[in-house]
């Protein structure tokens, strides 16, 4: 399985967008690279929609004009983000993965190693990571809640699913935030 390095800027806004609807299920598209040695870089995080998140003629608008941006700056759609609206639930939706599918089909076309990623918000986590940072414990316990998990897929459509993959691989963390 690849690693996935967040930078802070995709972590926040993707994160701040599901604190700011925490009644809503959330969504949005991950940008960056796919690098050689297999990793995904997610430079910035372009929240979609709130609620009613299956709404097709806005999700083919958004990526319309998330296309245009991708080639005028030189970037990728490398995955995507959702948070349920229900807290209990923390597996991807139906339609997260309907969603999550098609960008990563988009991408094989393009690249044919890469590997998409698909991050869910735990709103369980966040809850946490509130009462920690209202405690103002130190920032090396902090860094153990990040607040999302990573699910990968590899190969075309039609392949294995998506999976959840496991905080780390001996030493290495697989989601670097």
């Amino acid at each position: 399985s690849s690693s996935v390095k967040v930078e802070q800027g995709a972590y926040l806004v993707s994160v701040l967008h599901a604190l700011k609807y925490p009644a809503s299920s959330v969504n949005g598209v991950l940008l960056g690279s796919f690098e050689k040695d297999g990793s995904v870089q997610v430079q910035q995080a372009l929240p979609l929609l709130h609620s009613h998140l299956s709404l097709a003629p806005m999700m083919d608008a958004a990526f319309a004009l998330i296309d245009e941006h991708c080639q005028t700056s030189q970037i990728k759609i490398v995955g995507y983000y959702h948070a349920n609206s229900n807290h209990q639930h923390k597996a991807p939706s139906a339609t997260a993965k309907r969603i999550a599918d098609k960008i990563h089909d988009v991408a094989k076309e393009d690249n044919k190693s890469a590997e998409t990623c698909m991050l869910m918000i735990d709103n369980t986590q966040l809850e946490h990571l509130a009462a920690l940072l209202s405690k103002r414990v130190d920032s090396g316990e902090l860094s153990k809640c990040q607040g999302m998990v990573l699910y990968m897929k590899k190969g075309g459509g039609g392949g294995t699913g998506w999976r959840r993959e496991m905080e780390k691989r001996g030493e290495e963390r697989l989601l670097e935030v």
